[in-house]
């Protein structure tokens, strides 16, 4: 803004005038990230007196407060409040992009002014300074997240948290006798999500670490190259109360883990998802079909050795599945799909997400090319599945020409379906 008329728009107290006659909040967003004085007078008006008419509003009034780098603006001041201990019962606190003048005092006038906080999510690097400073600051933290942790601040952060209930965090480079002394003082969780990469001691770990595991309910393991079926087997085999298992990018585990997870769990387990772990097959997907009948939710993505046999018969014997997911290949749709219309039971399913992959399958048709799209398959799927409200279709529906999509009314009137996702990069063959 250069012209005298552009800089009156950044002259500040004509800017506290005109935002404050702005009728509707929602208005004030649009204007947010347009210049950096803007964002300074708007941000404080919204804190000072928010109205959120829903909860989509203050979501996107605190993704922007999250996206910082947008502009010059510095959102730490938006913690003023909190230091000043005018949100004395906040419990959840989120500190994204943190930065380096952001100090530790912060931390600590935070942990005097809000002693009912419990959850805490940093984005920045714990070292062992900052993992004191967090133990010393809130005592009765139950949730923490964090992006990378050091050894030392992993290990301060374990011992000096024992009421901790959920953990999430990158698996820290620490010797093997480290690994084992923090496995004895850890803390019994109910969630953890954990990224190992490439550690090769978390198998020593998670034999200890186990024993005091009864209560947990729901582990993540991301990129995780260090998980093995030796570690993997204990956790399956002596955490009782767990019913939700994520397993993401897990390149060397093998069915013999889903086996003893169907084995172990059975009934118990009531969430799975795999995504790009390459080395589970069919063989281990059976066992979980034909044990944890009880499931609720089941997402299969990009794996390789993974074909829709398997997955028809979760469709098939796990009559309570809520939520659906898998990769579309040739066979993979129509099968599922026509596995969900002839299934006599009643069928709960209310999210059904099938996502396009172009690489190698077990399929014996992988070299085939995609049959044509059956768009009468989603008629007979709506009549069956009455209560599916989240339909994604994200994968190229071969001789589906636009002129066709109307066809897909029958879910948002006749099944009242609240959100469709679709993949409009259609290949249209007359």
């Amino acid at each position: 803004m250069s012209t005298p008329a552009q800089l009156t728009l950044l002259n500040i107290d004509l800017l506290h005038i005109i935002f404050s006659n702005f009728e509707y909040q929602d208005d004030l967003f649009n204007s947010l990230l347009v210049n950096s004085y803007w964002a300074l007078v708007i941000v404080d008006k919204l804190w000072k007196k928010p109205t959120w008419r829903s909860p989509n509003v203050f979501h996107k009034f605190v993704t922007t407060l999250r996206n910082s780098s947008t502009t010059s603006f510095n959102y730490g001041i938006a913690l003023r409040p909190i230091r000043d201990g005018k949100c004395s019962r906040l419990q959840h606190l989120d500190l994204q992009h943190w930065k380096s003048e952001w100090k530790h005092d912060i931390l600590k006038d935070i942990g005097n002014r809000c002693p009912l906080l419990t959850t805490l999510i940093i984005s920045s690097l714990v070292t062992n300074t900052l993992a004191t400073t967090i133990v010393n600051s809130f005592p009765n933290l139950k949730g923490f997240t964090c992006n990378t942790i050091t050894g030392a601040g992993f290990t301060i952060l374990i011992s000096g948290f024992p009421k901790l209930k959920f953990l999430s965090l990158e698996f820290p480079y620490i010797s093997f006798e480290t690994a084992l002394a923090v496995a004895m003082d850890f803390p019994p969780l109910e969630s953890f999500n954990l990224r190992i990469k490439s550690y090769k001691g978390f198998d020593h770990f998670a034999r200890l670490w186990v024993q005091g595991q009864s209560y947990l309910q729901h582990i993540e393991f991301d990129s995780a190259r260090g998980l093995s079926d030796d570690s993997f087997l204990p956790i399956a085999q002596y955490c009782h109360q767990l019913e939700s298992v994520e397993l993401r990018s897990c390149t060397n585990l093998t069915d013999s883990s889903i086996m003893a997870l169907a084995k172990y769990r059975n009934i118990k387990l009531k969430r799975f998802t795999i995504i790009h772990c390459n080395q589970l097959t069919d063989l281990g997907l059976n066992e979980l079909a034909k044990y944890c009948n009880n499931l609720r939710k089941c997402t299969i993505l990009g794996c390789l050795n993974i074909s829709h046999s398997s997955l028809s018969k979760i469709v098939k014997n796990c009559n309570n599945l809520q939520e659906f997911g898998f990769t579309n290949r040739p066979m993979m749709t129509p099968t599922i799909v026509m596995e969900l219309i002839n299934n006599d039971l009643e069928n709960f399913l209310e999210i059904l997400d099938i996502r396009s992959d172009d690489l190698a399958t077990a399929d014996s048709s992988v070299k085939k090319p995609y049959p044509k799209f059956d768009l009468n398959l989603m008629i007979n799927l709506a009549e069956k599945c009455q209560n599916i409200r989240k339909l994604s279709l994200r994968f190229n529906m071969v001789g589906l020409s636009p002129d066709h999509m109307h066809i897909l009314h029958i879910f948002l009137y006749d099944v009242n379906l609240l959100t469709l996702y679709l993949h409009l990069i259609t290949e249209f063959h007359p």
